[in-house]
């Protein structure tokens, strides 16, 4: 049965002006509607460093200046009583974080995601209506649900707004898109307009081809639109980093290059393994390598699925900074299921992006060898079974229900203990 929208008026409903791109900033007009208690801590959702926010101002419906004190990303506000409160402000993204630019904002295109957004803290937003304004020559691209004028982040029923609202991205400019329906979900591509038309067709292939490999794989079917936006890179010819979610995905893609293509597969692997709502839950913390172990092994496995990536290649890379890494910094050893432990934030990269979708890789080779299943077998029965967070995930305890085997010893081996990792990839043996 289709839902049937709110129609009283949203409890947020945000503006965002856009007509000065050559400033590099955004201006933001937010109105909040409090429920049945008004909220005295507000939260910039995006850091400092990555989101400029400048010309703050809070006030209420007397248009009456509520003054705040600021402390790290919070506002808390000195007057408590209002039954509206307005929220203006600019914002400058585009500070350089993980992936590069933190979203832009220039002549040629803006992108950015929920994190230019100053949101009411700890407050259920049950809805919220966007609406911009724009130069003349561009248009909207966005996972957000289009009524009118108006973008609503609700085009998935099942999760919180406030959560959408934080994480869709929202791309505006010159681009041009594609639609192809995969079971009940419709995939949409963009690419930037002025790009060669040979360039265009090429990503836009591409994207649905990968799509179209997680779709027949592992049944991955969100039944909403699922929207991918190809931008340009910053004007400094930085990479930029928009945003991406299980709505949809947008960075830069100038060049087609095979580490975007690994990229992309690596996002689309989280709306499987931990993206709300369409992912699966870990029953034990100790399992949380899993998720970037796993999505770092399907870069490979989907590359070469789409036949641009070659296989062995990765691995071997991998293992070699595995050890350059240990040996620089063997105080990083660690188990694998107390990875939740670890602290250091370079030491935290090293254990999800190398040291997990190593031993991974290893599970997937004993799996094979001992059983004749494939990883993506398992992942596609434990998708059907858990996906869209029905109940949680026991993964040791299913992998031994789906292959007949025990993995006990490989668990006290690589898993539970610390020590060095000497794997064999296939075209070693």
């Amino acid at each position: 049965m289709a839902k049937a929208y709110e129609t009283v008026p949203s409890s947020l409903e945000i503006h965002i002006d856009l007509t000065k791109p050559e400033t590099s900033e955004a201006s933001v007009s937010i109105l909040f509607r409090p429920g049945s208690e008004n909220p005295f801590s507000f939260k910039q959702v995006g850091m400092d460093e990555e989101f400029q926010i400048e010309d703050l101002v809070f006030y209420n419906e007397e248009k009456e200046k509520i003054d705040y004190e600021k402390h790290d990303n919070k506002y808390y506000l000195k007057w408590l009583t209002y039954k509206k409160l307005y929220i203006e402000y600019s914002v400058k993204p585009g500070g350089m974080g993980r992936h590069g630019r933190q979203g832009n904002i220039s002549k040629d295109f803006a992108s950015f995601d929920g994190r230019i957004f100053i949101l009411p803290d700890n407050e259920a937003i049950k809805t919220a209506a966007i609406t911009f304004n724009i130069p003349s020559g561009w248009n909207i691209v966005t996972p957000c649900r289009k009524d009118g004028d108006t973008y609503y982040p609700d085009a998935s029923w099942k999760t919180p707004v406030c959560e959408s609202l934080e994480k869709s991205f929202m791309a505006f400019g010159p681009f041009t898109g594609i639609k192809k329906t995969f079971g009940h979900t419709d995939v949409c591509v963009y690419s930037f307009s002025p790009w060669p038309e040979e360039h265009k067709k090429e990503i836009t292939e591409k994207t649905f081809s990968f799509y179209e490999y997680f779709y027949k794989t592992f049944n991955f079917d969100p039944s909403y639109p699922y929207i991918v936006c190809w931008t340009p890179k910053s004007d400094d010819g930085k990479r930029v980093f928009t945003g991406l979610w299980s709505n949809g995905q947008c960075y830069e893609m100038p060049e087609d290059t095979d580490r975007n293509w690994e990229y992309f597969s690596h996002r689309l692997s989280h709306g499987l393994n931990r993206y709300e709502p369409t992912g699966m839950i870990l029953k034990s913390i100790k399992d949380e390598w899993v998720i970037e172990g796993w999505s770092v092994y399907m870069e490979e496995k989907a590359t070469v699925a789409a036949g641009i990536g070659e296989e062995g290649k990765r691995w071997n890379e991998l293992y070699e900074r595995y050890l350059k890494t240990m040996e620089a910094h063997p105080g990083w050893d660690h188990p694998l299921e107390r990875e939740h432990e670890v602290k250091d934030k370079e030491a935290m990269e090293f254990f999800h992006y190398c040291k997990s979708p190593l031993v991974f890789k290893m599970l997937e080779m004993e799996m094979k060898k001992k059983t004749g299943k494939t990883m993506e077998e398992f992942m596609c029965y434990a998708y059907n079974k858990y996906g869209n967070f029905k109940g949680s995930f026991p993964f040791k305890e299913e992998l031994e229900h789906f292959t007949g085997i025990s993995f006990e010893e490989f668990w006290n081996r690589f898993v539970r203990e610390k020590g060095c990792i000497s794997p064999l990839w296939q075209e070693e043996l």
